[in-house]
C-alpha cells in the first residue's frame, strides 16, 4: 500500500497578525483516492507529521480518523479541525515557513487496509 499524495494544503488563519510566516494551521482536509480498494475501514488508520513551525520543529496527528467508518470513503473529501482532531498541529505555528516548500509532510498509514488519499485545503 502507498499513499498517493496529491495535494496538500493547509487552511490557515491570522495571516496579517503574523509577523511573518503562513499562520497557524486550523483544518486539514483529506481527499481519499476515487479507486477500486482506496477506501480505509476500521482496520486502518492514517498519521501525519507536519514540519517546518515553532516553537515546535514538528506537530503530529496520531490517527486522524479515529477509526471513524464514516471517514476515507472513496472520492470523498474529510475534512478535519479544532484541537481534539488535529492533536497538536491545531494553531501551529508556521512562523518559519513562507512558502509550502519551507513545510515537510509525512504520512503514515498502518493496517491492512488500501488507503489511499491525497491532502488538500480551502475548497471554494
Amino acid at each position: 500500500m502507498s499513499m498517493q499524495i496529491v495535494l496538500f494544503l493547509l487552511s490557515l488563519a491570522g495571516l496579517g497578525q503574523a509577523l511573518a510566516g503562513m499562520g497557524t494551521i486550523q483544518r486539514i482536509s483529506i481527499l481519499t483516492s476515487d479507486c477500486e480498494n482506496c477506501g480505509m475501514t476500521l482496520l486502518g488508520q492514517v498519521n501525519l507529521k507536519i514540519c517546518g513551525g515553532a516553537p515546535e520543529p514538528c506537530c503530529s496527528v496520531v490517527n486522524i480518523g479515529n477509526f471513524d467508518s464514516g471517514n476515507f470513503n472513496e472520492g470523498v473529501i474529510d475534512d478535519y479541525t479544532g484541537g481534539h482532531e488535529l492533536e497538536s498541529c491545531f494553531n501551529y505555528n508556521l512562523s518559519l515557513a513562507s512558502s509550502a516548500s519551507d513545510l515537510s509532510l509525512t504520512v503514515y498509514h498502518e493496517g491492512s487496509d488500501g488507503g489511499a488519499a491525497g491532502l488538500g485545503g480551502d475548497r471554494h
